[in-house]
């Protein structure tokens, strides 16, 4: 069964139980009016229903009940509230955007306590009058009044069939036009529209109209990796999730094999042979701990390239919003919207951050509401989304994000050893162009000890720098060293630090790298060394 017909079903089903007050949140509101009506009229004998919004008033199906003039919020309650419904009817009326007009800011003027008032008086006698509310929004906001009353629906964004058949539909519109026909491609095959489907998946059906519409006005075909732009432009609207580009695959990210071999049998994971074979249908992801600057988010990047998966990057910090009910709505959104671009990756970077002092927040509970959400739908996710988690500070974490079976599995990045430097050295001159073989990489190698990747990375920008202020010379070794020899790497300014991590890491994480010694730096080493000292 289609995820949209069990939401149709749920939906009939609260309405045929004597749910009075139902709440759906969705963007696509003519969606759920069209189930609205589907659900009516599949009766031996149609039910009654009415659509009101603030600005067109109402309309009916029923020639009993017609709305002769345009209402406000306060007196469509008051008629829904007078009708008088037969034993062998039932009437639904459907309010949209009425969120609105109950004080979503927290601050109730006298109408909107009115109004509040009103609503809740009218849903306590639906219970008897064979008549049900159905408030459709964007967000979800009520006052804590209807607490009790209110049955919460989340409508899904449209699954991939939804989105093929309105694909083909406005093909099969465009094959009618001539005058399109000349310029746009209109035949396709099953294996193409497949993957057109699959760039579409994450977007309203409006959006994937208007971005059809304008393919078919400005190019020549539809192309999944145009649509795929479009797409992102969408989602970053949000502010909240950011679709990443995949620039470079696990063979640009230095070291780390261990967890690199982790990944390499995971990589077909969310293929029918793997459910086949009886592994979990929705790995649940993978905790990526270390020093700053390790390559935590390197690798994370990576994963998606490798795994062939796209990759959203969730800011949870702006998850929180300074509304009441905004950030819990905020969150919501952030899982549909995963989840109909799955199977992908959820990327949380610095999750410490964004919820560190969980249980001793003062924010009456928001933060508390968002990390129990999050946890929760971690937990239960009926949807491929694989969440790669990435911290710095192991202390900020609350104990039941990184408990056993949260994630599939908790990797701890230290300093790169030699061997790991070496391929980090050469990843990143490669990158700019340089020649290996113009450089010293023993020599760079012992002077980077106790450097992180995005140190060294550092050290040959700032050379860089150097080199192109001195008339755009060529840089050499002799650069580079000396812009190591001039930075203090992190090792040295937060040591204490770093081998708590280190001690923490030891007992509760894999070591992402085959080395089982970690690297240690003395005081007399050359990152102390004074400028003056011979190269």
């Amino acid at each position: 069964m289609l995820k949209s017909e069990e939401y149709k079903k749920e939906l009939e089903n609260q309405i045929k139980s004597n749910r009075s007050l139902i709440y759906i949140t969705t963007h696509e509101e003519h969606r759920v009016d069209d189930v609205v009506q589907s659900i009516a009229c599949q009766r031996d004998k149609p039910w009654s229903f009415v659509f009101w919004d603030i600005a067109s008033g109402g309309l009916s199906n029923s020639e009993n009940f017609k709305i002769k003039e345009n209402l406000d919020q306060t007196e469509i309650l008051a008629w829904f509230n007078d009708l008088i419904i037969e034993k062998d009817d039932f009437c639904i009326l459907v309010l949209h955007d009425f969120y609105r007009f109950l004080a979503p800011d927290g601050h109730p003027g006298q109408i909107e306590i009115a109004t509040i008032r009103a609503l809740k008086n009218l849903v306590e006698k639906c219970n008897t009058e064979r008549k049900c509310v159905l408030l459709t929004g964007a967000k979800y906001f009520l006052p804590i009044e209807f607490e009790k009353l209110v049955c919460l629906i989340d409508w899904p964004l449209p699954e991939k069939e939804l989105i093929h058949e309105k694909v083909n539909n406005l093909i099969a519109i465009t094959k009618k036009k001539p005058e399109l026909v000349k310029k746009f491609r209109t035949d396709y095959q099953e294996s193409e529209i497949e993957k057109i489907t699959r760039a579409f998946q994450g977007l309203s059906l409006r959006e994937i109209e208007m971005i059809c519409t304008y393919f078919i006005l400005t190019e020549k075909e539809f192309c999944p990796q145009k649509i795929a732009s479009k797409k992102q432009d969408i989602i970053k609207q949000s502010g909240i999730l950011e679709w990443i580009e995949l620039e470079f695959d696990l063979n640009k990210v230095g070291g780390l094999d261990n967890l690199k071999n982790w990944l390499n049998k995971r990589k077909d994971a969310f293929s029918e042979n793997a459910k086949n074979y009886g592994l979990p249908e929705n790995p649940k992801g993978l905790m990526i701990i270390g020093i700053q600057g390790a390559g935590k988010s390197r690798i994370s990047k990576a994963i998606a390239s490798f795994w062939s998966l796209p990759l959203l990057r969730l800011d949870i910090g702006r998850v929180f919003s300074g509304i009441v009910g905004s950030s819990e709505e905020n969150l919501r959104s952030v899982i549909k919207t995963a989840e109909s671009v799955a199977p992908c990756i959820m990327w949380c970077d610095e999750i410490d951050k964004a919820f560190m002092g969980v249980s001793g927040a003062t924010d009456s509970g928001t933060s508390s509401r968002i990390f129990g959400t999050f946890l929760t739908w971690m937990q239960e996710k009926k949807a491929p989304v694989f969440v790669v988690a990435t911290a710095n500070v192991v202390a900020n974490l609350p104990p039941e994000l990184i408990r056993k079976g949260r994630f599939d599995d908790i990797f701890f990045v230290d300093l790169p050893d030699n061997e790991e430097r070496k391929q980090i050295w050469s990843i990143h001159l490669e990158q700019r162009n340089f020649k290996i073989d113009r450089f010293d990489l023993e020599k760079l190698i012992t002077q980077s000890e106790g450097f992180t990747g995005a140190e060294i990375e550092a050290a040959i920008i700032s050379a860089m720098y150097e080199g192109f202020s001195d008339n755009e010379r060529g840089i050499t070794t002799v650069d580079i060293i000396k812009e190591l020899k001039e930075s203090v790497p992190i090792y040295i300014t937060m040591k204490e630090k770093i081998e708590e991590l280190r001690e923490w890491a030891s007992k509760r994480a894999r070591n992402a790298s085959k080395s089982k010694h970690a690297v240690v730096i003395k005081e007399s080493k050359t990152v102390l060394q004074s400028e003056d000292e011979e190269l």
